[in-house]
């Protein structure tokens, strides 16, 4: 259904501040997934809500502290606060450690999904630093030669600054990401073949396997497979947060690494130098079936720019229904 922007953040908020988050808290959160409805990634944007609240609900929250820290690093015990606001605090102290201290490195336990994590490593790319994120997640993912769920979908995001927009890579090591299966299944809709098992270990087009003792199958095979394991072991055991099958909603973790590229080169030289790699990426000849060469996160760079005035947004009727459904009185 089309629904107004201000109305749907107005609904979430409404839900949201019923469960004692602060106004700024919930500010965040709905920036965040407004940002990932208008740069095409529904999977990240207010589908999250029912699950958001209903752990909100489930499990009381505590304040955000950092429990470990040295001049280039924190660890922080996100108090079971949701992902994306622990997150964007870690943001805030790495960015500001690594334009001190020339790095941040910043880890996050004791809290659930971050949602986007392209999101935070654009955020400190636009302060001229280079960043990388990643998260675990709920055991969704069955290893390489496995039909059993272990990992997490388990993002990675990379962003370098430029002189133009930021170059964003950021890519679940799955073939697909456990919300967007959701989504699929609101809508009624198929899911393409070769992303999902069932129980049996049979591919699926049935959104509704996966929750069904079904798993996500990694992307590039046994090397997604082994790249997921890595950031697993990153975001998960390094931080104190649990990974593999006990990765359980509200014990994930996340990790982050922000530096300045200065103690390498110089900031016009890096920009000459990125330009000049984008211009040839540019102007390279395209394969068939292609018009246009575009650079990782060229895509939702464009759909925000495009969505910027936009009023209204395309919200599956059951995700309205199942926020509508969590307001309290």
């Amino acid at each position: 259904m089309e629904i107004s922007i201000k109305q749907i953040r107005s609904l979430a908020a409404e839900v949201m501040s019923q469960r004692g988050l602060s106004k700024n808290e919930i500010e965040m959160i709905l920036d965040h997934l407004t940002e990932a409805e208008l740069t095409g990634r529904p999977s990240h944007g207010f589908v999250r809500i029912a699950r958001l609240c209903k752990k909100l609900d489930e499990s009381p929250v505590k304040e955000i502290t950092v429990v470990k820290e040295t001049p280039i690093s924190a660890l922080l015990d996100g108090g079971n606060r949701p992902g994306i606001v622990v997150a964007t605090k870690a943001t805030e102290i790495a960015v500001k450690k690594a334009k001190k201290n020339h790095v941040g490195l910043v880890g996050g336990y004791n809290t659930d999904a971050i949602a986007v994590a392209g999101f935070y490593a654009r955020k400190a790319a636009l302060q001229g630093l280079i960043s990388l994120v990643t998260c675990n997640s709920v055991a969704g993912v069955a290893p390489w030669g496995s039909i059993d769920c272990i990992m997490g979908t388990n993002p990675l995001a990379i962003a370098i600054p430029t002189d133009r927009e930021p170059i964003v890579l950021d890519f679940a090591t799955s073939k697909t990401t456990y919300g967007s299966v959701v989504v699929a299944a609101k809508k009624g809709e198929q899911i393409p073949l070769g992303l999902v098992i069932d129980k049996n270990g049979n591919p699926t087009t049935n959104p509704n396997d996966l929750p069904n003792g079904g798993a996500l199958l990694p992307i590039a095979d046994h090397k997604g497979s082994g790249l997921g394991l890595m950031l697993e072991i990153l975001a998960g055991p390094m931080v104190n947060a649990k990974g593999g099958k006990n990765a359980v909603p509200g014990s994930w973790g996340f990790f982050m690494m922000v530096f300045d590229p200065k103690i390498f080169v110089p900031s016009q030289v890096l920009n000459e130098r990125l330009n000049k790699m984008i211009d040839e990426i540019k102007a390279s000849r395209c394969a068939p079936g292609f018009n246009e060469i575009l650079l990782p996160g060229e895509k939702s760079s464009r759909l925000r720019k495009q969505n910027q005035t936009k009023d209204m947004l395309d919200i599956p009727d059951q995700i309205v229904k199942d926020i509508q459904a969590l307001r309290k009185g």
